[in-house]
């Protein structure tokens, strides 16, 4: 659950997807698609996740700035097990079912790899000043939308006219 300081209240944004909007997927491994990042890393000899310099401030003040305007419905962070991960935990979270569209390319590593970043939710009218906000920290290049819920329960992930997934939430 991610905090943000607002005045003197604390508020919380949740993992649990609700029926509305879209989700939008960041990932901080801008050209990158690292299975496991931290152990790739160090098996080349790496000491650290190396990132774009002041990536992971641009996504935390892009987050705060979002949820202080409200913009935000779900948020969950993206690292381990990656995007498939993220999303069937917010799924649970919320009890309802998520639709993905992959990009064209090799399905894997973009489900699963473990490249630093977010997932949120937030709703289809706010999408131009949700993205505003994205742009104005630099992270337009890390960011797009990836689906949304669907009142079926079921996780479906499509790639073009492919159909990769559609299995009962419940099932997993």
């Amino acid at each position: 659950m991610l905090g943000v300081a607002c005045g003197l209240a604390l508020q919380f944004v949740t993992a649990a997807v609700v029926l509305a909007g879209e989700q939008i997927s960041m990932s901080l491994g801008i050209g990158f698609a690292r299975m496991d990042s931290v152990a790739e890393a160090f098996r080349a000899g790496v000491k650290a996740y190396v990132l774009k310099e002041g990536t992971l401030d641009d996504l935390v003040a892009a987050i705060n700035e979002l949820r202080a305007q409200n913009k935000i419905l779900a948020y969950h962070d993206r690292s381990d097990g990656g995007l498939w991960a993220t999303v069937c935990e917010m799924a649970f979270a919320g009890h309802t079912g998520v639709s993905l569209e992959l990009p064209p390319g090799d399905a894997f590593p973009a489900l699963f790899n473990e490249e630093l970043g977010a997932v949120i939710q937030i709703h289809r009218r706010d999408h131009e000043a949700v993205f505003a906000v994205l742009r104005t920290h630099g992270l337009e290049s890390a960011t797009s939308v990836i689906g949304g819920p669907n009142a079926s329960h079921t996780v479906r992930i499509m790639q073009g006219a492919s159909s990769l997934l559609d299995e009962n939430l419940f099932a997993l």
